[in-house]
């Protein structure tokens, strides 16, 4: 597969308001959690947890990376596409992966969804349409529980319409999903295939000003509920295996009008319908996985600015918050040139 420049463009969002309703918080530590244990030798880790794999992700001097071990630090493997991509996402069994990229077709860039065999080391296009990127933009792409779909966002700029595409990882079956809200990026889809997680626009109840909030869709793409009401930024969200709950880190950081001077971020767990909200963390984390039964989260974070990153692992209820101080050193590698990637 050639090497493709790509052409980053900035979309301007229009925020339609959403209806509130009330937070319904509980658990709130704010802060006020055990003290970490740090767990330096993978041999301290629990066995069921020694081999669930984790993966990182950059783009840099022209390249993009990806880098996958498991717990235990014994498995490592990294690949690198000579070329730059986006919105890369990982298979389930992490032998694939699935991203977007630009062609140049006759000085217009065409965006396209990408499926690629890190095994085979071999890539194929497999959902495009013969658009500059003026006209429609391709984002955040993710595999399906199965691996079997990749589910992504499809914006319309002449239309101002985004709304979601679903497709086989052979390129077969290409379906434009029937969205009924006016923001639904990065989707995911729950365990049993029933539901769909988005960004969508709604209000922050605390301040009255939009932000971008998380709402639960039918597995058609149809709105279904608003899920959280509050901060200007809800991301790295996840449902947990067992598809009872979501994961999702919440930050606060005065939105558009800046009206608070010290960026807050919360680590939260509900259930999927938004429900029984229970904050573990206050740090900026990103969710790495999780274990089998559901019950330990894997992430990385820091607990300040300050902080170098580390790996993590917590109990659901925020309990037994664990730090594997044997991947620092590599974390200290890995982010020595980037900054906005995790």
């Amino acid at each position: 597969m050639k090497r493709i420049k790509i052409y980053m463009i900035s979309l301007n969002v229009y925020i339609f308001v959403f209806f509130l309703f009330t937070c319904g918080c509980r658990g709130i530590n704010e802060g006020d959690f055990q003290d970490v244990i740090n767990i330096e030798q993978p041999s301290k880790l629990s066995t069921h947890l020694q081999n669930k794999v984790i993966s990182f992700i950059k783009v840099t001097n022209g390249e993009t990376v990806i880098y996958l071990t498991n717990l235990a630090y014994d498995r490592p493997k990294r690949y690198r596409l000579d070329y730059l991509v986006h919105d890369v996402d990982i298979s389930p069994g992490d032998k694939f992966i699935t991203y977007v990229q630009g062609e140049n077709v006759d000085g217009n860039i065409h965006q396209a969804l990408w499926f690629y065999d890190l095994i085979e080391n071999f890539g194929t296009k497999v959902a495009s349409w013969e658009k500059d990127i003026t006209e429609i933009v391709i984002t955040n792409p993710s595999f399906s529980p199965d691996g079997n779909k990749v589910i992504f966002t499809v914006t319309w700029l002449e239309t101002n319409n985004n709304g979601l595409a679903i497709v086989n990882i052979d390129g077969s079956e290409l379906n434009i999903l029937n969205t009924n809200s006016p923001l639904n990026e990065g989707p995911r889809i729950s365990p049993d295939g029933s539901h769909i997680i988005v960004t969508c626009a709604g209000l922050d109840a605390a301040t009255g000003y939009p932000g971008f909030q998380l709402c639960l869709l039918d597995k058609n793409g149809l709105f279904r509920k608003q899920l959280t009401n509050r901060g200007d930024l809800n991301s790295s969200y996840y449902f947990t295996p067992d598809g009872k709950k979501i994961a999702y880190s919440e930050a606060e950081f005065g939105g558009i009008f800046k009206i608070i001077k010290k960026r807050k971020d919360r680590f939260i767990v509900m259930d999927i319908d938004g429900k029984n909200k229970v904050e573990i963390l206050n740090w900026d984390i990103a969710v790495k996985g999780f274990s089998d039964d559901s019950q330990e989260i894997i992430f990385v974070s820091r607990p300040d600015k300050n902080s170098p990153r580390g790996i993590y692992i917590i109990n659901i209820d925020g309990s037994n918050l664990r730090h594997l101080t044997y991947f620092d050193a590599f974390l200290e590698e890995w982010y020595s040139d980037i900054e906005s990637y995790y």
